[in-house]
């Protein structure tokens, strides 16, 4: 999964009152603008159907056309996304996204299928995703837990050494906690299996994988936005600030500390670790929609947000 997974999951999962009387369900993200380098901005374009679905998303820079990045289907409480590629005669990728949604289109179910190939005279790659995540919610509907499981293999072909394929596994279960119906913290636990073959060489490692959040609510930031795509959004709204919404919730946090480590099973000795600490600053329009978002000190945000309305 895209996987800045959760670098700031759950950014917005509330809902709060608003300026202005006005129907949430009626409320659109038209588009998302998100700064680029050189000042320009990346556009990401959503289009609706007449029940006021997500049916089609597109991206441009300044002075671009709109591309299509994917088309979205419903059948039911399933919804299936499937992104589109400029593939040519050396490049072929295929991707899928499958949702199960509840009653309030809350996510129960999420499975991405990617296939990668990469053609070429003396280099030739092939790769397969298969990522597949439940979400688990409390009577009161606020998220409790989330379980993933990722698998990804590779082949690719080396001159030197022949087929070289690798394969890895793994798995991640996150506990959310609450705070006055704000998410104060998040756990995760895991393992990891990884094995690479080169000829007649084979490696296999062993992870144990975890990682936890923090959130901070001192600016008692409202959250409003259009929570009948959340899921959507999720995926395509330009910034991981969109991971996991749910409108059951309080605030948006200011302020996000993440830390991860992977450590070898066998031994217990730590092989990757990373952290990082994210300060939030976010905006209104007229009717108290969340608008836009910045982690920087200026007064203006990185992610626009532009409504219907």
């Amino acid at each position: 999964m895209k996987k800045a997974l959760l670098f700031f999951v759950i950014a917005i999962i509330f809902f709060s009152c608003r300026k202005e009387k006005v129907n949430p369900d009626e409320i659109r993200i038209l588009k998302t603008s998100q700064n680029g380098p050189n000042g320009s901005k990346v556009n990401i374009n959503f289009n609706y159907d007449a029940q006021g679905r997500i049916a089609g998303i597109t991206r441009n820079n300044d002075n671009e056309l709109p591309k299509l990045v994917a088309t979205v289907t419903y059948n039911g409480n399933e919804v299936t996304i499937v992104d589109t590629f400029e593939n040519s005669a050396s490049s072929k990728i295929a991707k899928t996204i499958k949702f199960v949604l509840d009653g309030e289109r809350k996510p129960l179910q999420r499975i991405q299928v990617e296939t990668n190939y990469f053609l070429d005279a003396a280099y030739e790659q092939k790769s397969f995703i298969y990522d597949t995540t439940y979400y688990d919610y409390n009577a009161a509907g606020l998220l409790v837990q989330t379980r993933e499981y990722y698998a990804d293999s590779l082949w690719f072909f080396q001159p030197s050494s022949g087929v070289v394929t690798h394969s890895d596994l793994r798995n991640m279960t996150r506990n959310f906690q609450y705070n006055n119906n704000n998410v104060s913290v998040i756990t995760g636990r895991g393992t990891r299996l990884y094995r690479q073959t080169s000829g007649s060489n084979t490696s296999v490692k062993n992870y144990n994988r975890e990682e936890a959040f923090s959130f901070d609510y001192t600016n008692g930031f409202s959250n409003t936005t259009d929570f009948k795509n959340a899921f959507v959004l999720a995926e395509y709204g330009g910034n991981s600030f969109f991971t996991v919404l749910n409108a059951r919730a309080g605030n948006i946090p200011n302020k996000r500390v993440y830390t991860y480590n992977e450590k070898d099973s066998s031994t217990g000795a730590e092989v990757f670790a990373n952290s990082d600490i994210a300060n939030y600053k976010v905006f209104y329009n007229g009717y108290g929609f969340l608008s836009g978002f910045t982690t920087q000190n200026g007064n203006n945000p990185d992610v626009v947000l532009t409504y219907n309305r």
